[in-house]
């Protein structure tokens, strides 16, 4: 814990009005009320399955994070130790962050809705603002004073597999949400689920280009059988 200390000193030793506000205001971005304006303006979008799984998956993540807050029951930095200065002052336990657990929770949804359909350069952008968001993020609570480094790869940590376990689940999850919606007439709200991002669509359209290239292999090989078969019939009717 006290190579920890030292990291919380170490962003604090130059602190400034600036930074002070920055990181302040920053960490507002991960919160409920921001949640739900993405996700309001997700189901506006006619995203409507994005809006809902989006809402789903940080509402699993705050409950695991809090759960887990409660079991750990770790103080504060700034409550810990004398050195550390509260720039802000927050209710509840130390371990994990959770606006960094919302906030990569976030990045990561919000990178799996709008994947499809994107150029290379526009993913790479995406993955890249993602990754920035989410880090500055642990950054801000560290230097405020809220979270310990690893308070901060703890949320991240939980909040990426809260993310993957929604993922493999959302096909399941999407047929019974159709399916209750088709049982009290209101089939025309069926949710569309979107595509496999990241790797997954890329092995999809290697396999595609793999039997493009195994068909036209195979063709001459069936037109070579064809003419030796044509040149036996010829033979035997010599």
């Amino acid at each position: 814990m006290h190579f920890e200390i030292e990291i919380i000193k170490a962003l604090q030793s130059g602190r400034s009005d600036f930074w002070d506000f920055f990181f302040k205001y920053y960490s507002y971005i991960a919160t409920i009320f921001t949640v739900f304006v993405i996700a309001a303006i997700l189901f506006l979008c006619k995203k409507r399955w994005s809006a809902f799984w989006f809402l789903v998956v940080e509402g699993a993540g705050y409950c695991s994070g809090f759960i887990l807050k409660h079991i750990i029951s770790r103080d504060r930095p700034y409550i810990a130790s004398s050195e550390v200065i509260a720039i802000t002052t927050t209710d509840g336990k130390s371990m994990p962050s959770g606006h960094s657990l919302c906030a990569i929770i976030m990045a990561l949804c919000l990178i799996y809705i709008f994947w499809e359909n994107k150029k290379t350069w526009q993913r790479a952008l995406m993955i890249a603002g993602g990754v920035t968001f989410f880090l500055l993020m642990g950054m801000s609570r560290m230097y405020l004073g809220q979270h310990y480094l690893s308070d901060v790869l703890v949320g991240y940590t939980l909040g990426y597999c809260v993310c993957l376990i929604a993922y493999w689940v959302r096909n399941p999850v999407a047929r019974v949400v159709n399916m209750l919606l088709d049982s009290i007439g209101l089939g025309k709200w069926k949710m569309k689920v979107p595509p496999m991002p990241l790797a997954y669509d890329d092995m999809a359209e290697r396999k595609i280009e793999d039997e493009v290239v195994v068909e036209n292999t195979e063709q001459p090989k069936q037109k070579e059988k064809t003419n030796i078969n044509k040149g036996k019939k010829i033979d035997k009717g010599n």
